[in-house]
């Protein structure tokens, strides 16, 4: 485990698994996301996020706050948000403006494993192909909150299948994980799976 720093993000390449350890809404875990994010130029990183604990509005507006621009591509998959049609526009009002950079897409069910798996592994697939010059950057919020919905072993399969996908596409992938919701033995089960298990804050 190494703590988190500007040094230990300069270290990551194309193609990582990181897990960030950090407290809900922990400062340290933001500002490591959003480095994570800015590992190369906006205008050449595509960032797909899948969100449990977010809105897609609030993913957003971090971004705004901690980056001088949007990545040039970015794909929300918002896991279990609401029973609206997956084609629902990224708003909270129907006046909102749509960013052109940003999709939403929506999986109604947070036990949809299949859904969720397909959906990331096509948009991964579809920017291996169609945007060969631009870093592919994927964040994962939470596996905390994965938890709640599936078990230790399933949790631990769907992780697998996600980070070798990433690995495939040479995309720079964390996940997030508070270690206060969780005893060692489960942080110790999921370690072994990433590249770099990264201390962000206080843990």
């Amino acid at each position: 485990m190494v703590s988190f720093s500007d040094q230990a993000l300069s270290s990551v390449q194309p193609g990582d698994s990181i897990l960030c350890l950090s407290p809900v809404f922990d400062t340290a875990g933001s500002r490591a996301c959003t480095q994570l994010h800015a590992i190369e130029p906006p205008e050449q990183v595509a960032a797909l996020l899948i969100t449990y604990t977010q809105s897609p509005r609030a993913q957003l507006a971090l971004y705004e706050q901690h980056l001088d621009r949007l990545p040039s591509k970015i794909e929300i998959l918002h896991v279990g948000a609401d029973r609206r049609p997956n084609t629902a526009p990224f708003t909270d009002t129907d006046t909102d403006e749509v960013p052109a950079e940003v999709a939403v897409r929506r999986v109604l069910s947070s036990t949809d494993l299949t859904s969720l798996g397909t959906l990331i592994t096509n948009q991964l697939d579809d920017w291996k192909t169609t945007l060969r010059d631009r870093q592919i950057v994927v964040c994962f919020q939470s596996v905390t909150v994965f938890l709640q919905y599936n078990s230790l072993q399933e949790t631990k399969r769907f992780l697998t299948e996600v980070i070798k996908r990433c690995a495939d596409t040479a995309a720079v992938a964390h996940f997030h994980m508070d270690p206060k919701a969780h005893d060692e033995e489960t942080i110790d089960a999921l370690r072994p799976l990433f590249d770099v298990v990264l201390e962000c804050g206080e843990t």
